[in-house]
């Protein structure tokens, strides 16, 4: 019996549907924690275990929601619906080159866009949109209607919270084409309320003479491209630029959606209120250095991966140890960029110990410790006004070593290996292993190190990357939030202003 006939698995599926269509709270709890269990059990095919996390998470889900949950205990359940989200996607994808007919792969389909759609609801519900743009993104080439939809919501989304003029109306451009495109879709690929919700969107983007700009939206079919396609790079500064280009590494918002046009890492503070006796621009100084330490970790980490041997590995000795271990200057530039994220993160934290004035020791600022409820509350109560910084907090909690309650479980499971990397690379011995020759995990052993294959290492690395570049983008944008709150509140007071000029690149050593 195929995994898309399992009698059991529909009926436990339909279970979750009428408990949610009665609201019935109790069954929903006990279901979501029936499938979990289901959910957890190996001996089931990966499809059907990611089917049953799935059920899981849309019952707590649902349940939050029927039940009016908030605070904490909301909090919980979220924390719940994304570990399960996330486990059910990391299933479906690790299935997907197994598949072997196309009634399977139409059956995975309608599993993984829904899966997809609705995991990155929740991450705009919780406010990390990058992250929801950069997933979504994946189902949307492949013309499933509800993701073309929801990614145009969520660049509109993006668009409102912006300061640049420029970045503004590129989002809300690409925004429109998205809507007007699955307006445009059959009634059966779309469902008829989600398309008058789109529609009412797409007109408020519009705003006057709709009819005439609506004319005017013509590149409808630009998301097809949205593909980062792989290449094989070399170390150059064309073939470094398109890398970050196509692996949405650039600081710049127009990269969370666009991956084929010339861009650099323009983003930078607004002007910021400060105090009379503040003589310089510290946080614009501050940005400068959390912008600066990220590109080199970026670069880092592209010549870590593509640079040819080095002639500084030459005449070390080493022996073979007969487990194809790699060694050489490219491995330990991917570990430098890899400390070097972690780096950045504690750096945002120093900048929200300032800025909003929390009062911890510097010596002890970290981006974990600073939304510890014991050492500051200001930070959680100005989250709670400030909804994109809040998204920061949910970061934390993604970064976290522990994990979350009731399920003894990371939040993250790819950011829990790069927790665990990191202690390994500052404090223990990582070996990084030739994957070429490599059958099965289960070979990689040794009584000392941490053993991981290089394809993995370089994975783990390239989605921290991807985090740390979100988290700078969410500063800004958080910033931004802050700043107009502050000059909403100066009821007309005309300020003096401190005009900064860019730093040269001929200036940098």
């Amino acid at each position: 019996m195929e995994w898309f006939e399992d009698k059991e698995e529909v009926l436990i599926s339909e279970q979750c549907d009428f408990a949610t269509d009665q609201k019935n709270e109790q069954k929903l709890l006990e279901l979501a924690e029936q499938c979990k269990k289901l959910g957890d059990d190996k001996n089931f095919h990966p499809v059907l275990r990611a089917k049953y996390y799935y059920n899981s998470f849309t019952c707590f889900s649902n349940y939050s929601w029927i039940a009016a949950k908030v605070g904490e205990d909301r909090e919980e359940l979220q924390e719940k619906s994304l570990l399960l989200s996330r486990k059910s996607i990391l299933l479906l994808e690790a299935y997907h080159p197994n598949i072997i007919s196309e009634i399977e792969e139409a059956y995975f389909n309608g599993l993984y866009f829904q899966v997809v759609v609705n995991h990155c609801n929740l991450l705009i519900e919780i406010f990390r949109i990058p992250q929801a743009i950069s997933i979504i993104k994946r189902v949307a080439k492949n013309g499933f209607g509800m993701a073309i939809g929801n990614l145009g919501m969520e660049l509109k989304d993006y668009a409102m919270l912006e300061d640049d003029e420029e970045n503004k109306q590129f989002l809300f451009e690409k925004s429109a084409l998205l809507l007007k495109y699955v307006n445009l879709m059959p009634s059966a690929d779309v469902h008829t309320d989600a398309k008058k919700r789109f529609e009412k969107e797409l007109l408020c983007i519009l705003g006057e003479n709709p009819e005439k700009k609506w004319e005017s939206l013509k590149d409808i079919r630009y998301w097809e491209n949205l593909e980062e396609k792989s290449k094989d790079y070399h170390v150059s500064e064309e073939d470094y630029w398109e890398w970050c280009q196509k692996n949405s590494l650039i600081l710049d918002v127009k990269n969370d959606i666009e991956t084929n046009m010339e861009m650099f890492d323009n983003l930078h503070l607004p002007s910021i209120v400060a105090s009379i006796k503040e003589t310089t621009p510290k946080f614009h100084g501050l940005f400068n250095q959390i912008k600066q330490e990220y590109c080199s970790a970026r670069f880092m980490m592209f010549e870590g991966i593509y640079s040819e041997k080095h002639f500084s590995d030459k005449h070390v000795k080493l022996v073979n140890t007969l487990d194809y271990s790699d060694y050489g200057l490219g491995i330990e530039r991917m570990k430098a960029s890899f400390r070097a994220c972690y780096s950045v993160l504690d750096r945002i934290a120093y900048f929200l110990n300032d800025y909003y004035n929390l009062g911890l020791n510097d010596n002890k600022v970290d981006f974990g410790k600073i939304w510890n409820a014991k050492n500051t509350k200001k930070l959680r109560e100005a989250s709670q006004k400030n909804l994109i910084l809040r998204a920061l907090f949910w970061m934390k909690k993604d970064l976290s070593p522990k994990p979350i309650k009731d399920f003894s479980e990371f939040l993250d499971p790819m950011l829990n290996r790069a927790y665990v990397l990191r202690n390994t690379i500052e404090h223990r011995y990582l070996k990084v292993v030739n994957d070429i020759f490599i059958l099965n995990s289960e070979e990689l052993t040794d009584p000392l190190a941490t053993v991981i294959s290089m394809s993995s290492f370089q994975e783990i690395s390239l989605y921290l990357l991807k985090t740390c570049r979100e988290s700078i983008i969410l500063l800004y944008l958080a910033i931004i939030a802050e700043e107009r709150n502050k000059q909403s509140n100066l009821e007309g007071e005309v300020l003096p202003s401190f005009l900064l000029s860019e730093f040269d690149d001929d200036w940098k050593v």
